[in-house]
Parts: structure tokens; C-alpha cells; sequence
């Protein structure tokens, strides 16, 4: 590819990095928030209940692994 149609592209890719920048900070705080109010309600319960059970297995599997570990097999790579 020349210069010339990269610069046709240029404006789009522009954009697209825009988009991914605007739905990348979406996730974050819609994540975080979601795990919070999981985390939260589960810290109410006490420790009783499938949430709180859920929340104990995924946090002592997180921690138990190096990020390299599970990132793979959550993004189904």
C-alpha cells in the first residue's frame, strides 16, 4: 500500500481508535461496577448463598494464578 492510500484510510482508523478507546472505558467502569455491587452483595450475605460461593471460588482462583494464566481462557483464545 502507497502513502497516499494509507492517508485515504487515515481519517477511519482514526476513528475506529476512537470507538475502541470510548467502548474499552465502558467496560471498565461498567465491569468494575458490576463487580462491586457482586462483591458487595455477597460481602451482605456473609458468606452464605450460591453468590457468595461463587464470588470466594473466582477470587481464590484469581488469586491463585499468575494474569497471564486465565486471561487466555477468558477472551477464548
Amino acid at each position: 500500500m502507497n502513502a497516499e492510500g494509507l492517508a485515504a484510510y487515515l481519517p477511519l482508523m482514526l476513528q475506529g481508535a476512537g470507538t475502541m478507546l470510548l467502548v474499552s472505558a465502558l467496560a471498565i467502569v461498567l465491569g468494575l461496577a458490576g463487580g462491586a455491587v457482586l462483591l458487595g452483595l455477597a460481602q451482605l450475605r456473609q458468606g452464605r448463598g450460591p453468590l457468595a460461593w461463587a464470588v470466594v471460588v473466582y477470587v481464590s482462583f484469581m488469586r491463585g494464578t499468575p494474569l497471564l494464566v486465565p486471561t487466555p481462557r477468558i477472551h477464548g483464545t
